[in-house]
């Protein structure tokens, strides 16, 4: 007798050498050996999301997907409106998370990873514009004489006080026939 499984929802017993027949079902299994071991419970109740409400995904579908997924987890990146944006492991979890929870608003079951991969950009997309405002704050608070090394903010107040004491001594010289 082989390995058994257990089906968590029904209680189905079955053999893996019997699940494992399928060549759909084998290249579904190597496609999730690929993705990372973290992520493993939520894309088990995301694929849920492809399943047609009263009956199981195909195996051949179900491969497809995680193949899909798979390749786009392992290279940290989605491709979204001809841009490449980062996708790293946290935006994977909070995105499927946000699908999982509000999977009540969905259109089911899914057809592809269409919105998962817009929640991911759209993640990626928000930390780089907050990266970018970061370093536009940071250019804006260098005094004039520092322009490498660490940012310091400037003082305006001190700024206007010293600018007006030139500007005091300049009108002064010129009252007294220095400056012409």
């Amino acid at each position: 007798m082989g390995v058994m499984g257990v089906c968590p929802d029904c209680g189905f017993k079955f053999t893996l050498d019997a699940a494992l027949q399928d060549a759909h079902a084998r290249q579904a299994l190597a496609a999730a050996l690929e993705i990372a071991p973290s992520l493993a419970s939520r894309i088990v109740a995301y694929m849920g999301l492809f399943s047609p409400g009263c009956r199981a995904m195909r195996m051949d579908a179900l491969a497809a997907r995680l193949n899909e997924l798979a390749a786009a987890i392992k290279a940290a990146e989605v491709q979204r409106d001809g841009r490449s944006w980062a996708a790293p492991l946290d935006y994977w979890r909070e995105a499927i998370d946000h699908m999982l929870g509000t999977r009540d608003k969905l259109r089911l079951p899914l057809k592809d990873h269409g919105y998962l991969f817009a929640v991911v950009a759209n993640m990626s997309m928000k930390a780089a514009g907050q990266k970018e405002q970061k370093i536009e704050q940071q250019r804006r608070v260098r005094p004039e004489g520092n322009r490498t090394g660490t940012p310091q903010p400037v003082d305006q107040a001190a700024r206007r006080a010293l600018a007006d004491q030139h500007l005091a001594k300049i009108r002064g010289r010129k009252h007294s026939g220095e400056i012409s």
